[in-house]
C-alpha cells in the first residue's frame, strides 16, 4: 500500500499520470538531463543497436548520412523527450514538491548526489548507507571500464559526440527544440 511510510516507487521513464499518493506525505526526486545530451545519447544509442527494441531503427539509421540519421532520430526522440518532460512538469514537479538532480552530477559526484537524496527523504546520511549505494554506481564499478563498458554506455568518442551536438545546434528546428526544452526544466 502506497500510504505506508518508506514505500519507494519507481515510476519509470514515461510517467503518464500522477500517483495516487497523499501529497503531504510524498517526496519526489526527479533526475533531469540536458536535452542536447539526451538527443546525442538517443542518436548514439540507436546507431550502436542499443537494445532489441531499436534494432530496426539502428539498421535504417546506419544507412543514412550522419546529418540525415541525426534528423531521423530527432523526429521520434524529441517526442519522447516532450512526453517525459511535460508529464513530469504537469503531473509531478509541483504536485509532489520534487527535488531535481541533474544526471551529470553523478559523474564524479555520486556521493554528493546520494547525500542530497537521503537528506530529501529525511534519512540519516552515514558511511554504511553510502557504501551500499555505491554498489549501484556504475561509473566507479570495477566490472565496467573502458575495455568492458556497461551495455548502455555510449561507445562514441567525445569528438563524435561533440560533432553530433554541433549538427543538432546548427539546425534551426533542433536548436529551437533544445532551447525550449531547457527553458521548460
Amino acid at each position: 500500500e502506497y500510504s505506508k511510510t518508506g514505500v519507494l516507487i519507481h515510476n519509470g521513464c514515461h510517467p503518464s499520470q500522477p500517483l495516487d499518493l497523499p501529497i503531504e506525505k510524498t517526496k519526489c526526486i526527479w533526475f533531469i538531463r540536458d536535452p542536447l545530451k539526451r538527443l546525442i545519447s538517443f542518436y548514439t544509442y540507436t546507431v550502436q543497436f542499443g537494445e532489441w527494441q531499436v534494432s530496426n531503427a539502428s539498421t535504417y539509421v546506419n544507412t543514412l548520412s550522419l546529418e540525415d540519421g541525426i534528423r531521423w532520430v530527432f523526429r521520434w526522440a524529441s517526442k519522447t523527450i516532450d512526453l517525459q518532460d511535460s508529464a513530469y512538469v504537469e503531473l509531478f514537479r509541483d504536485r509532489y514538491n520534487c527535488t531535481e538532480i541533474e544526471i551529470s552530477q553523478f559523474s564524479g559526484g555520486f556521493d554528493d548526489s546520494m547525500r542530497r537524496m537521503l537528506r530529501w527523504f529525511d534519512m540519516e546520511v552515514n558511511e554504511n548507507i553510502l557504501k551500499r549505494l555505491r554498489r549501484h554506481d556504475l561509473s566507479s564499478s570495477l566490472k565496467y571500464n573502458a575495455s568492458n563498458p556497461h551495455p548502455h554506455a555510449s561507445k562514441a568518442t567525445s569528438s563524435e559526440k561533440k560533432r553530433i551536438g554541433e549538427i543538432i545546434m546548427a539546425d534551426d528546428e533542433m536548436r529551437s527544440f533544445v532551447q525550449n526544452a531547457r527553458l521548460r526544466l
